[in-house]
């Protein structure tokens, strides 16, 4: 009796659904990435999101023109970047160009409604493609967790250390991570590498 080496028409059936729902089932866990709402969320999953979002500030805190001290507070960034021309080049000498905010907020957005989303605005518009997911926030935690922290000095600060706690399965995990401008906020006279930026975790369970 022959046997065919290849595959059937029915083997080829069964191994490309059973790739697809392999597929799917990655994407969904991609699709997982910035949200905390799942129970099967683990500490790790959760520093590495809130990694992420912090990542997400840095670009922003890191071009500063300065910190906007009298929005800003230990709940609230309100950071001002410098101007630039058309093509992209910096305004000298340096003058205020778009005023960029991160708070908490609920799905509105409203800067003056508590909420556990985190939220950008630009130019006291909030910025909802950056913040939401549909009906849902890109980052939420599920908590009070955003503080804000400003060295050396709060009134003229160069560097913005910030700490993000999220909820998971009744813990809270902790990332903490400060964050200085590549012109030092343009406050200071001195330039200072971002190579210096410290990453600390901590998690409280």
């Amino acid at each position: 009796m022959n046997h065919s080496k290849g595959f059937t028409t029915l083997e080829l059936m069964v191994s490309t659904g059973l790739a697809i729902l392999v597929i799917g089932g990655a994407a969904g866990m991609l699709r997982m990435g910035d949200t905390i709402g799942s129970k099967t969320f683990t500490d790790n999953q959760a520093k590495e999101m809130l990694s992420r979002a912090i990542n997400r500030m840095a670009p922003s805190i890191r071009q500063a023109k300065g910190v906007d001290g009298d929005e800003s507070d230990d709940t609230t960034l309100d950071v001002v970047l410098p101007d630039k021309d058309s093509s992209g080049d910096l305004i000298r000498p340096l003058t205020d160009g778009d005023d960029i905010m991160f708070y908490l907020s609920d799905p509105s957005g409203d800067p003056n409604v508590e909420g556990t989303i985190l939220w950008r605005a630009v130019n006291g518009e909030p910025d909802k493609q950056w913040a939401m997911r549909k009906d849902k926030g890109a980052i939420d935690l599920h908590m009070d967790g955003l503080h804000f922290d400003y060295l050396p000095d709060a009134d003229d600060p160069d560097t913005v250390q910030i700490s993000l706690s999220a909820l998971v399965n009744g813990r809270t995990v902790t990332v903490t991570r400060n964050l200085t401008t590549k012109i030092a906020m343009r406050n200071h006279k001195s330039n200072t590498d971002d190579t210096n930026d410290d990453n600390t975790d901590d998690s409280t369970l």
